[in-house]
C-alpha cells in the first residue's frame, strides 16, 4: 500500500530484499525494529506505515463468503506520495 502498487510487484520484493538482510527478519522489522532504524535505512515511508500499523492507525473490513478481508493503513490522501508520478 506504501508503494501504491501490488504485494507480489518488484518494487515490494526489492525492498523487502533490502530491508530483512540489513534488520532483520520480516516479523522483526514489522514488531521490533525501531522505526528510526527503518528511516535510516533510507525507507521513510515504510518507516511510517510500520509506525501506523504498530499504533493500530489502520482500517480492517472483514472477508465474507468467500471474499477475503482488507487492511488499509492510508486513507485516501494520507498516503505518502513515492517521488514516481502514474500514469492517468
Amino acid at each position: 500500500e506504501v508503494l501504491g502498487v501490488g504485494k507480489k510487484s518488484k518494487a515490494v520484493e526489492n525492498i523487502y530484499q533490502k530491508l530483512v538482510p540489513v534488520l532483520g527478519s520480516e516479523f522483526t522489522v514489522l514488531l521490533q525494529t525501531p522505526v528510526e532504524d527503518i528511516k535510516k535505512s533510507g525507507f521513510s515511508n515504510m518507516a511510517e506505515a510500520i509506525e501506523r500499523v504498530r499504533r493500530g492507525q489502520l482500517q480492517v473490513a472483514a472477508g465474507y463468503d468467500g471474499i477475503y478481508g482488507t487492511v488499509k493503513i492510508y486513507q485516501g490522501s494520507e498516503r505518502p506520495t513515492t517521488g514516481q508520478s502514474r500514469l492517468l
